[in-house]
Parts: C-alpha cells; structure tokens; sequence
C-alpha cells in the first residue's frame, strides 16, 4: 500500500539466511530480499557496517519523502559486522 498510494516509509531490513546464518529456513528469503525490493519499483541502501547505518537512514528518508516511495536500508546481521 505505500507504493500505491506514495507514502515516504523507510524499512530497516535485517538480512537474514547469509554465511552466519545457522537456520537453513532462512536462506531462500535471505537470497530473494533485493529482487522482492526491485520487484516493487523501490530502491534499498546496503550497510556493511555500524558507521553507515545512520548516514543511510538518512538518505533513505530524505530520497523517500522527495520522492514519496518507500525507501528500504538491508541491514546485515550483527554477527557479520563483528
């Protein structure tokens, strides 16, 4: 609904079903998040680390209000970042 009807949203997304995954359920979600994102005409910003993250969530609510589209930031898990 917030695609069709332009609402500014950003969603933090927390990447599950990579290399430190240990829950096989996972994986297939996991693999299909960024073709999911595209698939509904939004665009995502990828953290790879701590000091990213604020400065994409930022730009991800700047780029969702200017173009009133759901903006997605795919956070990975804590475990990777370590």
């Amino acid at each position: 609904m917030a695609v069709a009807y332009g609402i500014p949203l950003v969603v933090a997304v927390s990447l599950r079903g990579d290399e430190v995954d240990k829950n096989p359920v996972q994986k297939p979600i996991g693999e299909a998040t960024v073709q999911l994102i595209e698939a509904i005409g939004c665009e995502f910003f990828r953290v790879s680390s701590v000091e990213e993250a604020e400065s994409a969530l930022s730009c991800a609510r700047t780029k969702a209000e200017s173009e009133r589209r759901p903006q997605f930031v795919l956070l990975p898990r804590r475990e990777a970042l370590c």
